[in-house]
């Protein structure tokens, strides 16, 4: 098989278990684990940060991280992990896999296109605003529209939920701006860089989970059942390490505009799962808003590109999952 071939197959492995990853967090959420959404966030990126430790004890060894570098790993780390994960697990724990994996992938486009009109970069033009309109009604829909399916209810709950997967997308784009330029430093191998955000946002999630009191804390990790255990390191591995690896070793065949057009089958899968092992209902004000959400980000993104005189599919930052 061609190397383009190898890679497809990578990005399709890549955004099936992201899009995995919101079952699997769902059930430890949910179920008898008893898992905080922090201590799950800090759990598994303490283990996944362990898989970068080769190439940062290198990097370090050899002299090449800089006070700078320390400063752009923590701000990464910050606000693609930390404060990523900790809303996004509290967005699962209060709605569903399937509406939060709609929200988080549905909203990267808008949130791209929002900042790009907030720093100036891009000008807001009657379509590109009937877009955001439409994106921004099919998000009033899934968050504030009325559930009445077997696992989640309407309440204050599930929409404060809904809040902190819309804010959880202001952070992906912030994480976003800041990973496009700092990614591109020569001076520091984007795995080390990534490798260490990773552990400091292991840190800081750490940090929280024992500030923030809960029922069991960390005791409930040590008594994980086999199958929250089989949960967690899929997460951690599967998720967090393999399915990075291969997406990004996936953008070095192919466009990628082409890789990225592939994350938006995330939800697809997410949303399969969690009615085939959650026993998950969508209701129709989400079937209706994903509709939006889908209508406006493809809008958006041929907006967008037909802007820049790119043709096919912007590109969004990897957003960890």
């Amino acid at each position: 098989m061609r190397a383009g071939g190898l890679a497809r197959l990578g990005v399709w492995f890549a955004v099936s278990v992201w899009g995995a990853s919101f079952v699997a967090a769902d059930s430890l959420l949910r179920g008898t684990s008893h898992l905080t959404p922090v201590v799950l966030a800090a759990a598994r990126f303490s283990l996944a940060a362990l898989f970068f430790a080769v190439p940062l004890a290198r990097a370090i060894g050899a002299g090449q991280i800089r006070l700078s570098h320390v400063l752009k790993m923590a701000v990464m780390g910050l606000t693609g992990y930390t404060m990523y994960f900790w809303l996004q697990y509290t967005g699962v724990a209060d709605t569903n896999a399937a509406v939060a994996s709609i929200l988080v992938v549905g909203l990267v486009p808008i949130m791209t296109a929002v900042s790009a009109y907030a720093l100036g970069q891009e000008r807001l033009t009657l379509a590109t605003l009937t877009a955001l309109t439409l994106g921004l009604v099919g998000v009033i829909l899934i968050v504030a529209g009325p559930h009445h399916g077997s696992v989640v209810s309407w309440s204050s709950t599930y929409v404060f939920g809904g809040l902190c997967l819309i804010a959880n997308a202001v952070l992906w784009a912030v994480n976003s701006t800041l990973s496009k330029a700092w990614m591109r430093d020569p001076s520091l191998p984007p795995l080390v860089l990534t490798g260490g955000s990773m552990a400091f946002g292991a840190l800081g999630l750490v940090l929280a989970s024992v500030m923030v009191p809960a029922a069991e804390g960390w005791n409930a990790v040590w008594h994980l059942s086999a199958a929250g255990w089989a949960n967690l390191l899929f997460l951690s591995v599967v998720c967090g390490v393999a399915g990075y690896l291969l997406y990004n070793y996936a953008l070095t065949q192919i466009r990628a505009s082409e890789a990225a057009s592939y994350i938006y089958f995330e939800p697809v899968v997410a949303v399969a799962l969690g009615i085939a092992f959650l026993h998950e209902r969508l209701e129709p004000a989400t079937v209706a808003g994903a509709a939006l959400l889908a209508i406006a980000a493809a809008a958006l993104t041929r907006l967008r590109a037909a802007a820049s005189g790119v043709t096919g599919v912007s590109t969004p930052a990897v957003h960890h999952k």
